[in-house]
Formats: C-alpha cells, sequence, structure tokens
C-alpha cells in the first residue's frame, strides 16, 4: 500500500535565533538530549511535543526563511497554530484572503510565547526574554506526518 501523500501546511508562531536557544539549553542540564545533533525525519524539522491538533502547540521546528528548505538553519520556530497550505499564492501574496490567517499575531499567539518563556523558566533558563523572539511563519508537514514518520 502507498504512503499517503504529505499533507503541507503553514505554520505560525515565534523564532529565536539557534544560537540563543543552544545558550538557554545549556542552562538546562537534564535537556541535553535534546540540543545534541540527530537526524531529523524530514532532514530539516525538530518535532518536541505532545500530539497537536490545529489549536494547540504542535511543538518546534528548525526555521528556515527559504521555502524550499535550502539553506542554514540561523532560528528555531515554537509552533503555536498552523492552517492547511493551499499554494504559493496563499503563502507569498500578504494580500491573498487567507494571509491574515497566519501572517498577523493573535493575543492567542502572545499568551503561547507566554507559555513558552514559563516553561523556560521553570527549568532554570534566565538569559531569556519577550524581546528575543519574532512573530514568523514558515511552511512544514502537517504535523502527523512529523509524528508517524511520513
Amino acid at each position: 500500500m502507498p504512503k499517503p501523500a504529505k499533507i503541507i501546511v503553514v505554520y505560525s508562531g515565534y523564532k529565536l535565533p539557534l544560537d540563543l536557544f543552544h545558550q538557554i539549553m545549556n542552562e538546562i542540564p537534564k535537556y541535553k538530549e535534546i540540543r545534541e545533533p540527530v537526524n531529523f525525519p524530514n532532514g530539516r524539522s525538530l518535532m518536541i511535543g505532545s500530539e497537536p491538533t490545529s489549536e494547540s502547540n504542535p511543538g518546534q521546528s528548525a526555521y528556515d526563511p527559504n521555502p524550499e528548505g535550502e539553506g542554514p538553519v540561523t532560528h528555531i520556530l515554537f509552533l503555536l497554530r498552523y492552517i492547511k497550505y493551499k499554494g504559493e499564492d496563499q503563502f507569498f501574496d500578504p494580500l491573498h484572503p487567507d494571509a491574515p490567517r497566519f501572517r498577523v499575531e493573535k493575543e492567542s499567539d502572545r499568551q503561547g510565547l507566554g507559555g513558552i518563556l514559563k516553561f523556560f523558566r521553570d527549568q532554570g533558563a534566565t538569559c531569556i526574554t519577550r524581546e528575543d523572539f519574532t512573530f514568523a511563519y514558515s511552511l512544514g508537514s502537517h504535523p502527523k506526518h512529523q509524528l508517524n514518520g511520513l
């Protein structure tokens, strides 16, 4: 039986420079295993978290501003929500009817960022502030594909 086609989505969340993420993780020794180099299922993504829904936090992903996924990864994207990808016009055209659904920061996103900050601070990280994060969006595989290794 052939594998089902991957569903592509547009994630929204907050990006953090990768070097700062490593600095934060160095403050939290018990998380050493997630800061070590690993082979990612799709070659580029690191997913951490429980099974997501479109309204929950799907996890984390390597952030690459290049939609083709080529080039160096400089940030990690904390994924807060996603919508189904419908094509290049939807993703690249800021006037597309779907653009506000992933390009515009919502109050729920800011609350999610507060949760991310609280999590790291509760683990002992001290070098992280709200200003270290930037709202961003990126293409990626639907979370069920990340979890199932498709």
